[in-house]
Parts: C-alpha cells; structure tokens; sequence
C-alpha cells in the first residue's frame, strides 16, 4: 500500500545521488528543485498516468527535467486498471 510521505528523498546509488517521486508528483516543480538543491544527479518517476492525459504526463516530465537540467527517468504502467487505459506511448 501506497502512503504520503513527509520527507523529500533522495538516496545514494551506485549511479549516484536519486531523487525519487511517483506520478501525481510531476504537477509540483518545487519538489523536484529540492530533490537537487539535496544532491539528486537523476530523478526516477514511478506513474499510473491514464492514456487519456498521456499528453500531460509526457509534457510535465521533460518540463521536471529541463528545470532542473537533470536527467529524468520514468516509468508509467500498461494495461487496464479498474476501467482505465495506460499504454505505451
């Protein structure tokens, strides 16, 4: 189960420094400019974007990446969920 958290991560990998956020995170810049102001090198993005707003989804994380002139790695899930579509893009 997923839960608020409280605290902006970031931790240390082998790749070095990652701030990780999940999907409904991508509509608040601000978290993201911590997340660097904290050291993150790369930020990882878990998501469950619906196809309908695929366009938002694609538009928020390249604006995320290019604020922060970092790179953004995401990842949005595939199938159908309770009557909702996400597909590859």
């Amino acid at each position: 189960m997923l839960t608020r958290g409280n605290e902006i991560t970031v931790v240390d990998t082998d790749f070095g420094k990652v701030g990780l956020s999940t999907c409904y995170d991508l509509r608040f810049p601000e978290l993201y400019r911590a997340q660097v102001d904290l050291g993150a090198e790369l930020l990882l993005v878990t998501s469950a974007w619906p196809h309908a707003r695929l366009e938002h989804w694609k538009i928020f994380n390249t604006a995320r990446a290019l604020e922060n002139q970092c790179f953004l790695i995401s990842s949005n899930c595939v199938g159908n969920t309770h009557g909702r579509s996400f597909r590859r893009t």
